[in-house]
């Protein structure tokens, strides 16, 4: 008998790592990780101060007693109503639900909006971390692409163009996801954009999921842009975050969502999300206990994240001027995005290394310094990403030594 043959095909993603894990698994290795590493997005990892006094603050709730409720206790829902209120956005405490994460919430909505065999609709590039959710939940995953002519947008008629396919080949839509700002792109949803993915649910009877978590990380948002879609909607919406990127607090482990749409859906939306939490429960206590206390403090750390967002940022235009490297117009969010010249010579010396963002990656880390090549999110050609997060003294050196391997 074959043990194996007890697992599923939904959790067989394969033992192979990537071109570059591999490369950076042996280079640790050898190397014993003494590089600058340009990649940490972990905010716990990165000397960040003001968020200890969450964590100090949450301890004085951890002896309290407990309470179960499904949704969310009523205090903690309020605290986020409050935080979208600071932000002049209006949100009832009614139409929010809690979760352990973003991720478990994404887990929730597909649950909600799709039957196994269903499709969600996600962006590329974009965080790989979908596919993983999807085939857990039995659903499939099928990509529209966001395009860059100077800044990022939806390329809209190859949206319409695969929803029209599912259709024609009887594939139902659950969902529409959208994350604004984008990961790694750093692009909102302008209002047109909004209003379409309005339109497309609507026709093709899909809900819209939009992912907010980095919303408060402004860097050059456009006018046209929404910074909140937790507002009325014409069409059933769901809008998720959390504390990991909210208050740089991921090992608190709390997300949430707010419902949105029609009336009679926001209500029978929160009945079946009600029987679908309370099925695990996985919130914390002490988290929600905490949590009026800990959307206020959030405010203070993300004006130090925010600080230090915006150093690096005018650290790496500084470095970057005038050089072979390009940088690509960001709007929010923790990432950067570097274009790097088409060719590299290691391509020539290791075909099975295939694309030349790995070639970059591989060379840059021999180097000393590491970033995640842009394939890991869905892009094509010479792009790499790195944390904007990273502590201003490894930003400052490390970039500069890209920048001098590159122009080498």
């Amino acid at each position: 008998m074959d043990p194996s043959r007890v697992f599923s095909r939904r959790a067989d993603w394969g033992s192979e790592a990537e071109p570059f894990h591999a490369f950076l698994v042996d280079y640790q290795r050898r190397r014993g990780g003494k590089w600058l590493d340009l990649t940490v997005s972990n905010p716990t990892r990165v000397g960040l101060v003001t968020p200890g006094r969450i964590a100090t603050t949450i301890a004085r709730f951890v002896h309290e007693g407990y309470q179960s409720e499904p949704l969310g206790l009523a205090s903690a829902r309020q605290a986020i109503a409050d935080y979208y209120g600071r932000r002049g956005v209006r949100c009832g405490a009614d139409r929010v639900w809690l979760s352990a994460s973003t991720s478990e919430s994404y887990a929730h909505l597909i649950a909600l909006c799709c039957d196994p065999g269903d499709a969600i609709f996600v962006p590329e590039p974009g965080y790989p971390l979908f596919d993983f959710i999807a085939d857990l939940m039995g659903v499939k995953v099928v990509r529209y692409l966001l395009a860059y002519d100077g800044e990022w947008h939806i390329d809209v008629s190859v949206l319409r163009e695969r929803l029209a396919q599912s259709r024609d080949r009887g594939l139902r839509v659950g969902a529409l996801i959208s994350v604004a700002p984008s990961n790694p792109v750093g692009s909102y949803l302008s209002r047109s954009e909004l209003a379409t993915l309005h339109e497309l649910g609507r026709e093709h009877h899909a809900a819209l999921i939009i992912d907010e978590v980095f919303s408060d990380y402004v860097i050059s948002k456009r006018p046209d842009r929404v910074r909140y879609c937790v507002e009325s909607s014409p069409w059933p919406t769901f809008t998720v975050s959390g504390l990991s990127k909210v208050a740089a607090a991921p090992q608190f482990k709390l997300g949430w969502g707010v419902i949105d749409g029609p009336t009679k859906f926001v209500d029978e939306a929160r009945e079946r999300l009600c029987r679908i939490s309370d099925t695990f429960l996985n919130t914390a206590a002490s988290v929600q206990l905490a949590l009026g206390q800990v959307m206020v403090l959030a405010e203070s750390v993300q004006m130090e994240i925010r600080g230090r967002i915006h150093g690096n940022w005018r650290e790496l235009h500084r470095q970057t001027d005038d050089t072979p490297v390009s940088v690509l117009d960001c709007e929010g969010g923790w990432s950067a995005l570097l274009r790097l010249p088409q060719y590299h010579p290691r391509l020539d010396r290791d075909r099975s290394r295939a694309s030349v963002d790995v070639a970059w990656a591989m060379a840059l880390l021999e180097s000393g310094v590491q970033v995640q090549p842009g394939s890991l999110f869905g892009l094509v050609g010479p792009y790499v990403v790195l944390s904007t997060i990273t502590q201003p003294a490894a930003w400052r050196e490390g970039v500069g030594l890209l920048v001098a391997v590159v122009s080498d």
